[in-house]
C-alpha cells in the first residue's frame, strides 16, 4: 500500500515577505556587479587608457562593449596570430607528435622486419599513438579557431561609424587556413576594401586559399604591400587591384607556376622576396623574364633552386641570395650594382664528407658572367672549406666595396686574396673572421704569387674579430705590402649583423677589447716590420 504523499507546509506571510526582500537585495547586488563601470568613464580617460596599451590589448577592447568602437585608436599596426590563442598544451602535444613520427621512422629503418605480420603489428601500435595525438591537436585547433573568429569579427566586421575612428595601415592575419574559410574571405575583403589596409600579410599554419577575383571592381584600394605565407593566391595576376602593388613577399610555396605571370602583369612591384619556395622536379630551375618589370630589390632565401636565370630585369639594383649555393645566370640586368651571397655548406659536400671525400665548390661558378658590380657581400659558411682556392678572372672590374663576413674558423682565410686579385679598382675591404684557427703560421696560402698581386686602389682595410692570431696578422701584412695607396687599417674585436632593411648590407657590432700597451705596440710593429706603407693602423 502506498504511503500518503506528504503535504507541503504553507509558509507564513512573514516568511514570504522576508524571502521577497532577500531576492530583491540579491538582484540589486547582481545588477551592481554586472554593470560596466569602465564604459561610464569620459572619452578622454578611455583614450588615455588605450594609449597605455599595446596594439593587441587595444584590439581586444573592441569586444568588451560597443562604446569602445567609437573611440579613436592610436595604433595603426595590428598582428592577429592564432598561435597566441593556442594553449601551452597544444605546443607540448605538437612536440610529442613530431617525436612520435620521428621515432616510428627511425625504428622502421633500424629493424627492417621481413615478416608482414610483425610489420603490420608495429604499424598499428605506432599509428594508434600518432592518431590519438593528431586528434588532440585538431581539437585544440578547432577551439582556438572559434575564439579567433569571434575576436577578428569584432575587430574587422564593425559598422562604418567605428571604422571612421580607427585606421589600419599594416595588418597581419595568421590562421588555420583549412577551416573557417568563409570568415577568412570576409576578413580579407573587409581589410582591403573597407579598412583601406596598405600593408597586408596573410599566413596559414597549414595552408590557405583565396580567390583574389573577389576584389575585382573594388575602388579606392590603397594596398601596396602584400605578403603570402603558405597561401595559394588564385587569380592574383588577373586582378586589377594588385597591379599597383610595389612590394610582394611569397613564402612556403610549392607551386611557382603563377609567379612568372604575376611579375609580368604586376609591373609596379619594386621589392620581391621568395622564401622557402620549392619546385618539385629533379633539377629545380627558376626563371624570371619580365622586361616591363620595375623590380629593384630581389631576395631569394632558403629555396631549392639549383639555378636561377635572370633573363630580363632591367631595373634590378640589389640581389640577395641565402641558403644553398645557387648558380645565377645573368641576362639583361644593366642596373645591378649590389650583390649579397649568404651560402651554407652544400648538402652534397656534407654527405661526401662522411665518406672522407674532399670535394670543393668552384668559386668561379658563382661569378660567371657577372655584371659590373659596385658592392659585393659574401658569407660562406660550413665546417669544411668547400670553396676552391684557385684564381678567378678579373670579373669585378668596377667593384668598389667588398665585405667578406662570417669566415669559419676551420677555413684558410687567405682565399680572400683571390677576390682582391679579381677587383683591380677596389677601394674598401671589410673582413669578418672568427676565432684563431688551428693552424697559426701566418703564411700565404699555396698558389698565390705575391709579385703579381697589386691592389693599387685599396685605401681602407677593416678586420672585424681581430685577436692577434698569426693567420690574421699574416693576412693584414700581405694586404698592406701589396697596397701602396692604403691609408687606414682598422683592427677591432666584434661581430656583424644584417641591417633592418634586410637587403644584404651588414652592420658592425664592436666589442670592447682591453689591449695592453705592450701588446698593442708589439702587434703594430709586427704588422709594419719591413713594409713601406703610410697607412694608419688602429687597434681597438
Amino acid at each position: 500500500m502506498e504511503s500518503p504523499r506528504p503535504y507541503r507546509r504553507l509558509r507564513k506571510a512573514s516568511d514570504l515577505r522576508s524571502a521577497h526582500s532577500s531576492e530583491r537585495v540579491s538582484m540589486s547586488q547582481k545588477a551592481v556587479d554586472d554593470e560596466d563601470m569602465i564604459s561610464r568613464l569620459p572619452d578622454d580617460i578611455l583614450i588615455m587608457i588605450l594609449s597605455k596599451m599595446d596594439a593587441r590589448a587595444a584590439m581586444v577592447t573592441t569586444i568588451l562593449s560597443k562604446r569602445w568602437h567609437s573611440l579613436p585608436q592610436l595604433h595603426t599596426c595590428y598582428d592577429l596570430d592564432v598561435n597566441d590563442i593556442l594553449p601551452r598544451r597544444y605546443h607540448r602535444q605538437k612536440r610529442l607528435y613530431g617525436e612520435a613520427k620521428a621515432g616510428y621512422e627511425a625504428e622502421k629503418c633500424e629493424d627492417r622486419l621481413t615478416d608482414i605480420c610483425a610489420i603490420r603489428e608495429r604499424h598499428k601500435q605506432w599509428m594508434g599513438r600518432i592518431m590519438s595525438l593528431r586528434a588532440s591537436l585538431e581539437h585544440y585547433k578547432r577551439c582556438a579557431m572559434r575564439r579567433y573568429v569571434k575576436l577578428v569579427n569584432a575587430f574587422l566586421l564593425v559598422p562604418k561609424s567605428a571604422r571612421k575612428c580607427r585606421s589600419i595601415q599594416k595588418l597581419r592575419l595568421q590562421t588555420f587556413g583549412s577551416s573557417s574559410r568563409y570568415w577568412i574571405d570576409r576578413w580579407i575583403i573587409a581589410a582591403i576594401t573597407k579598412w583601406k589596409v596598405e600593408d597586408l600579410s596573410l599566413a596559414a599554419v597549414d595552408h590557405g586559399v583565396f580567390n583574389f577575383k573577389h576584389l575585382n571592381g573594388r575602388q579606392k584600394v590603397r594596398l601596396n604591400s602584400l605578403s603570402l605565407s603558405n597561401w595559394i593566391a588564385v587569380g592574383i595576376h588577373k586582378s586589377p587591384v594588385f597591379r599597383r602593388l610595389t612590394k610582394l613577399s611569397l613564402s612556403n610555396l610549392s607551386c611557382m607556376g603563377e609567379t612568372g605571370s604575376i611579375l609580368r602583369h604586376c609591373i609596379q612591384i619594386k621589392d620581391l622576396r621568395l622564401t622557402a619556395c620549392c619546385i618539385t622536379v629533379d633539377q629545380p630551375v627558376f626563371q624570371i623574364d619580365a622586361p616591363r618589370s620595375k623590380i629593384k630589390n630581389l631576395q631569394v632565401e632558403d629555396c631549392n633552386f639549383v639555378k636561377l636565370y635572370l633573363f630580363s630585369l632591367p631595373c634590378l639594383e640589389t640581389l640577395v641570395c641565402r641558403g644553398q649555393p645557387t648558380k645565377i645566370h645573368y641576362g639583361n640586368v644593366p642596373q645591378l650594382k649590389h650583390l649579397s651571397l649568404n651560402y651554407l655548406q652544400p648538402e652534397t659536400i656534407i654527405k661526401d664528407n662522411l665518406t672522407s671525400s674532399n670535394k670543393v665548390y668552384p668559386l668561379k661558378k658563382l661569378f660567371k658572367r657577372i655584371p659590373p658590380l659596385e658592392n659585393l657581400v659574401l658569407q660562406f659558411k660550413g665546417t669544411q672549406m668547400w670553396v676552391e682556392q684557385t684564381p678567378i678572372p678579373s670579373w669585378f672590374r668596377h667593384l668598389n666595396r667588398l665585405f667578406v663576413a662570417n669566415v669559419p674558423v676551420e677555413w684558410d682565410i687567405f682565399w680572400i686574396l683571390f677576390l682582391l686579385d679579381a677587383a683591380p679598382v677596389l677601394e674598401m675591404l671589410h673582413v669578418h673572421i672568427g676565432s684563431p684557427g688551428k693552424e697559426d703560421t701566418g703564411e700565404v696560402c699555396k698558389g698565390i704569387d705575391a709579385e703579381h698581386l697589386q691592389y693599387s686602389n685599396l685605401k681602407e682595410l677593416t678586420v672585424i674579430g681581430f685577436h692577434g692570431a698569426r693567420t690574421q696578422i699574416g693576412l693584414v701584412r700581405q694586404i698592406m705590402k701589396l697596397s701602396p695607396e692604403l691609408m687606414h687599417v682598422h683592427l677591432l674585436d666584434g661581430n656583424v649583423k644584417e641591417d633592418e632593411r634586410g637587403l644584404g648590407n651588414l652592420e658592425i657590432i664592436q666589442y670592447r677589447s682591453e689591449w695592453h700597451e705592450c701588446e698593442r705596440a708589439e702587434i703594430v710593429d709586427e704588422l709594419t716590420d719591413g713594409i713601406c706603407s703610410g697607412a694608419l693602423v688602429v687597434l681597438e
